[in-house]
């Protein structure tokens, strides 16, 4: 068997192509199919590094890729359906309002979420920054604005024509909201040339409250240690632990695999290849 065929072999173990337009069978995707699209990934990848103008591989990258980050995503919106944003007072609690960057109402006006999301924008919108490394904004902007998407696949490129941009982290990736999904907050990054979502957040308010519990995560690491041997820090156990917790009430979207503050978690424990 050649390489093409065993990558072929892999996706179909993965349940492609069945699964890629089924979102139920993608968020019960087994562990075993999500290991079958890593094998295929790594193989691809080498066959394309060695072959750059192979469109077959690309292709079939491409199918591995957006199903694994698909599915990952869709777990993640899963596990938060029933995850109610913080209300206005509690937000109060949180952040003071020097610390924010209240959104123009003709702005919000443009962008078709729900009203208790434009309310947050225009009452309190996003810090300017804001660990993790994030910049945000003074005003989100229509993604096909902010960046030259291209593919021959009108389906991908359909996929982004709902997105806002809110900012950025410090790798450029960017932290954009999905229209088509209540106002859910993406993490939009480039892998294998190809953008891809991976959860952030369920709603702007979640990410509010998210960016603070991150801030007593950090809270607890010394600051000489920040210092010293930044990157490579390691939070407290206990921190860790406590941050699970508070996450995992706030959006437990968040703690699932693949998840932006999942990783980040990992990043503070010292488990992220």
């Amino acid at each position: 068997m050649n390489e093409i065929q065993t990558i072929k072999a892999l996706l179909a173990k993965a349940g492609l192509p069945a699964v890629q337009d089924d979102p139920e069978a993608l968020i019960n995707l087994s562990d075993e199919a999500f290991e079958a699209l890593d094998e295929a990934l790594d193989l691809a990848g080498d066959v394309a590094y060695a072959n750059p103008d192979n469109e077959e591989v690309i292709e079939l990258i491409f199918a591995a890729h957006t199903t694994k980050t698909h599915a990952l995503l869709l777990r993640a919106v899963a596990a938060s359906d029933d995850a109610p944003p913080p209300t206005p007072a509690q937000i109060r609690t949180m952040w003071s309002m020097e610390d924010l960057q209240p959104v123009p109402k003709h702005v919000v006006q443009q962008m078709a979420i729900p009203s208790d999301a434009a309310a947050i924008f225009t009452t309190f919108g996003l810090p300017a920054e804001a660990e993790p490394e994030c910049t945000f904004y003074a005003e989100p902007i229509a993604l096909t604005k902010h960046e030259a998407l291209v593919s021959d696949e009108q389906e991908y490129l359909d996929n982004f024509q709902s997105y806002w941009v809110l900012g950025e982290n410090m790798d450029g990736d960017l932290i954009c909201l999905d229209e088509s999904s209540d106002g859910l907050i993406v993490l939009l990054h480039k892998d294998f040339a190809l953008y891809s979502a991976s959860y952030v957040n369920s709603s702007i308010g979640h990410l509010l409250a998210s960016l603070r519990a991150y801030d007593e995560l950090m809270s607890s690491i010394d600051p000489r240690e920040l210092v010293d041997k930044w990157p490579n820090v390691v939070a407290p156990e206990e921190a860790r632990e406590a941050f699970f917790r508070t996450m995992s009430e706030i959006d437990p979207g968040t703690m699932m695999a693949g998840a932006f503050w999942a990783e980040e978690l990992l990043a503070l424990s010292g488990d992220l290849d």
